[in-house]
């Protein structure tokens, strides 16, 4: 078989035979997008690329010629020289606000960051003043590795240690240079760095092996807490539950809450506390890529075009996407809105089925389909739809985190209706519409006044952590944290079951 030269906008290159698909030859080179959360096998179609030139569908061996056109990278091997863009979202943010500022007192920039399995965000400040300068948010680097902690943890038993921690420190590095030449100044400026994420990401940023935390008793290497290389990283309070929650609460003033405080973490994996002023139990619930889009037949992050909200109206849906755009996507809020709007519609069954086409309207019978894999879906706009296989997903997540709430409110003798405040952080949690949280079941509903939606609290947290007063509050969170392992718990498994039908 002959070889091709595989040409990326930004300038790299690589080259393979036409035996190997476009993903396994840019991977190969080096280059680790586009983003393959499913390791390649071609189950997430999110490996979409831009090609011109000719390609080979490895399934079927037809030649294509493409002019621009995207196509999954895992699925096809160049027929010829190819021009590609696989270039992830990412953007750069100036920011006017004063809400996100820290207290000043200090001299030069600080550089805070939250490194979420998925997603990246950091902020620059001006240490003088507290004020924000600029923030950057991008896909995580590790992403090529696979799209949870477990995948990332494996692919450090393999030896890519070194590979992800090196991504994730060239990210951070070049979100600093690019906020920095943004504001007119100097990486060189920064004299203070702060991180938050899970354990593991906190692990590979450091270097340290995570190993461990994936076998019994699960147990962390290190819970940090402490300077590592120049950046202060968040301490973690077990394998899964890390810094991300400890900065996420100490930013939200949660220990000096006199009621019953639920706080929640929604994403790749699901952490959760319950506390007040005296101390926290918490646990962590492996709830999957879902909520971020990843593993949805049609998932896509938040960007242009994604699909955030669906409604009912006139008997059928109606969907909402970011920027007004063409739908391409749905991301994960607009799944949460999907489900409980199919749902009310009776489209969906409580047990997550899909309803039989003679049991619906004319109007919602028409949004039955089977793909091209032979699947049943409905179809939500022209080329975006829900499979089977999506409900479940989302079953199986929404299960995962329920029941953690569920497990640590019977480990204090406490129900849902003592909980005095309900505080969802995350980028995904700021984006839920609670009515979909409660009418599938994810979350144990509350009064609207309880309920705080308070976006990225693990990156307040971090920044907040430039300061010593909030490397002391993060501090005494984890101080008063108390780890429930939910694997060893004798009726999480049962809570599990029981939360996987929907209300």
């Amino acid at each position: 078989m002959s070889e091709f030269t595989i040409k990326l906008i930004t300038g790299e290159e690589s080259s393979c035979s036409g035996n190997s698909s476009i993903l396994k030859a840019l991977r190969a080179g080096g280059i680790n997008r586009p983003d393959a959360p499913c390791g390649g096998t071609g189950k997430c179609g999110k490996c979409r690329i831009t090609v011109t030139g000719a390609v080979r569908e490895l399934s079927t061996g037809r030649i294509f010629s493409l002019d621009g056109e995207r196509i999954s990278a895992c699925r096809f091997a160049p027929a010829g020289d190819i021009i590609a863009d696989a270039e992830e979202e990412q953007s750069i943010i100036a920011v006017g606000s004063q809400s996100e500022n820290i207290a000043g007192g200090g001299t030069g920039l600080g550089l805070a960051a939250d490194i979420g399995t998925t997603t990246v965000v950091s902020r620059l400040y001006a240490l003088t003043d507290g004020g924000l300068l600029a923030e950057r948010r991008a896909p995580n680097a590790q992403r090529f590795s696979g799209a949870d902690v477990m995948s990332r943890i494996e692919y450090c038993r393999k030896g890519g240690l070194g590979e992800l921690a090196e991504a994730i420190r060239g990210q951070l590095a070049a979100m600093a240079e690019d906020m920095c030449a943004q504001c007119g100044a100097a990486v060189g400026d920064i004299s203070a760095v702060s991180v938050a994420g899970n354990t593991v990401m906190e692990h590979i940023a450091a270097g340290e092996d995570p190993l461990q935390i994936a076998v019994p008793p699960y147990r962390a290497k290190e819970l940090f807490g402490r300077t590592v290389g120049g950046a202060y990283l968040a301490p973690c309070v077990s394998g899964y539950v890390g810094g991300d929650i400890t900065a996420g609460l100490a930013s939200c003033a949660a220990l000096t809450e006199e009621g019953l405080v639920l706080y929640v973490d929604i994403g790749t994996n699901g952490e959760m506390a319950l506390g007040n002023k005296d101390g926290f139990v918490c646990c962590a619930a492996a709830a999957g890529p879902a909520f971020e889009g990843a593993e949805i037949s049609c998932g896509i992050s938040g960007v242009p075009g994604a699909i955030d909200k669906i409604t009912v109206s006139n008997g059928d849906i109606a969907v909402h996407t970011i920027g007004g755009a063409k739908p391409v996507g749905i991301c994960g809020s607009g799944l949460a809105d999907a489900v409980n709007a199919l749902l009310r519609l009776g489209v969906i069954t409580r047990r997550g089925s899909i309803q039989k086409r003679e049991r619906l309207s004319a109007k919602l019978a028409k949004r039955l389909i089977t793909t091209d894999t032979g699947e049943n879906a409905v179809l939500l706009a022209d080329g975006v739809c829900l499979t089977a296989k999506d409900i479940r997903q989302y079953q199986l997540a929404k299960a995962a985190i329920r029941a953690g709430v569920d497990t640590l409110l019977a480990s204090c003798g406490r129900t849902a209706a003592d909980i005095t405040a309900l505080i969802i952080a995350g980028g995904f949690g700021s984006k839920l519409d609670t009515a979909s949280v409660f009418a599938t079941g994810l979350l144990p509903e509350m009064p609207d006044a309880r309920i705080y939606q308070v976006g990225n609290a693990s990156l307040a947290g971090a920044s907040a952590a430039l300061t010593e007063k909030g490397r002391a509050d993060a501090a005494a969170c984890a101080a008063k944290m108390k780890y429930t392992e939910l694997s060893t718990d004798a009726l999480f498994s049962e809570r599990f079951l029981k939360s996987l039908n929907f209300r």
